[in-house]
C-alpha cells in the first residue's frame, strides 16, 4: 500500500509533459512570415493617399498599385489589397500569395478615410504576419504566375514594288452600257441591174445602243436620206432594229450587228408612176421596202470622266443592205415622163 502514491507521482510526471505538448499545438492559425511587398488596387485619387499612409505605418515594405503589379516577384510572399467605396468608408479585402482571404470593413468619412483605411490595413497586415488571426476565405493568389506560352513568330512581310508610273486600273464595266450616236454617209447601188446612178444619194441619222457586260449588243437606228435631180426629190425614211456583238480592248470596239428595216419612200413634187413595162400604179403611193442589213464598225473608244459619261466612241460604219417592196410583188418603179 505504500507505494500506491509513490506509484501515481511517476505516472503523474509520465502524462504531464504529453498534455503540455498537446495544449501547446498550434490550432487553425497560420505560420508566422513577413511580407515582401504589397499591391494595392483602388480608385486613382484613393491609391495615392492610400499609398502615401500605408508607407509611413510600414516603412520597410514597399507599396506598389495595381498598375506596378509586374514589378512583384510572385514567388515571394506579398499581399494584395483591394479597396472599394462604400456607403460609409471603405471595404478592405486582403489576399495573401498563399491564397488566405481577410475582409473588413471600415467606417470613416471625409478626409480622414484615407488615414483610417491606411491604418485599418497596416493593422491587418501585421496581425497576418504574426499569426494571430483566421482567414475568413481561400482564393487563388492574384499574382499567381501565368504559363509562359513560347512565343510566336509573325510571318516575314511581303515586299510590295509600287510602280509609280503604272497608270490606275480601270473601273469595273457596267453591266448594261447605254449609247446614243449620229451617222451620216452615202447610198451607194453598184449591184444590177441598174436602172439609175451608182450614187443613191445622202443620209443622216440617229443611233441608240445598248451592250451588256459580256459584249452583246441592240441597236434602234432612224435614218433619212434621198437625193434631187430634174426638179424631183427621193426621200427616203427608215427604221432598223437590230442585235449582234460587240469585241472591245483596252481603247478599240469592233461591232457586228444583223438587222431588218422597214424603209417608207416618196418623190416630191407628186408624179405619175407606173410600173416598167406595165400599167400605171394606184395613186395610193409607192409600197415601203423591207428589207436586211449586216452592219460592221470598227470605232475607237475615247475616255471622257463627267457625270454619266464614260467614252466617245469614233469610228466608220460599213453597212450591206438589200430590200424590195412587197405589194403585188417586187416591181422597179420610175416616173412618167
Amino acid at each position: 500500500m505504500r507505494f500506491a502514491p509513490l506509484a501515481a507521482f511517476v505516472a503523474a510526471l509520465l502524462v504531464e509533459p504529453r498534455a503540455v505538448a498537446a495544449a501547446a499545438a498550434p490550432t487553425s492559425t497560420p505560420a508566422r512570415g513577413r511580407f515582401t511587398a504589397i499591391v494595392l488596387s483602388a480608385s486613382p485619387e484613393l491609391s495615392a493617399s492610400l499609398r502615401q499612409e500605408l508607407e509611413l505605418r510600414l516603412p520597410d515594405v514597399p507599396v506598389y498599385v495595381a498598375a506596378e503589379r509586374g514589378l512583384v516577384d510572385p514567388a515571394q510572399p506579398h499581399v494584395y489589397v483591394a479597396v472599394a467605396l462604400q456607403e460609409r468608408g471603405h471595404g478592405i479585402r486582403v489576399t495573401t500569395s498563399d491564397g488566405r482571404v481577410y475582409v473588413r470593413a471600415v467606417d470613416s468619412a471625409g478626409d480622414e478615410q484615407a488615414r483610417v483605411s491606411a491604418g485599418a490595413i497596416a493593422n491587418l497586415i501585421l496581425s497576418i504576419e504574426a499569426g494571430t488571426i483566421t482567414p475568413d476565405e481561400f482564393a487563388a493568389p492574384p499574382l499567381a504566375e501565368a504559363p509562359v506560352e513560347a512565343p510566336v513568330e509573325a510571318p516575314p512581310k511581303e515586299h510590295v514594288q509600287i510602280d509609280r508610273n503604272k497608270e490606275p486600273a480601270a473601273p469595273p464595266r457596267p453591266r448594261l452600257e447605254l449609247g446614243l450616236g449620229g451617222h451620216a454617209g452615202a447610198l451607194l447601188g453598184p449591184g444590177p441591174p441598174r436602172y439609175g446612178d451608182v450614187f443613191l444619194g445622202g443620209y443622216g441619222g440617229l443611233d441608240l445602243l445598248l451592250r451588256g457586260r459580256g459584249g452583246g449588243l441592240g441597236l434602234i437606228a432612224l435614218r433619212a436620206g434621198g437625193r434631187a435631180a430634174d426638179g424631183e426629190r427621193l426621200v427616203r425614211l427608215r427604221v432598223l432594229a437590230g442585235a449582234g456583238y460587240a469585241w472591245r480592248g483596252d481603247r478599240v470596239e469592233l461591232a457586228v450587228a444583223l438587222a431588218l428595216f422597214v424603209e417608207p419612200w416618196l418623190v416630191t413634187p407628186s408624179v405619175g408612176l407606173r410600173a416598167v413595162g406595165g400599167a400605171a400604179l394606184e395613186p395610193r403611193g409607192p409600197p415601203p421596202l423591207f428589207g436586211a442589213a449586216l452592219l460592221v464598225s470598227p470605232g475607237y473608244l475615247l475616255p471622257v470622266s463627267r457625270g454619266p459619261l464614260r467614252a466617245l466612241r469614233i469610228g466608220p460604219r460599213l453597212e450591206l443592205s438589200a430590200a424590195a417592196a412587197l405589194r403585188d410583188g417586187a416591181q422597179v418603179v420610175v416616173g412618167t415622163p
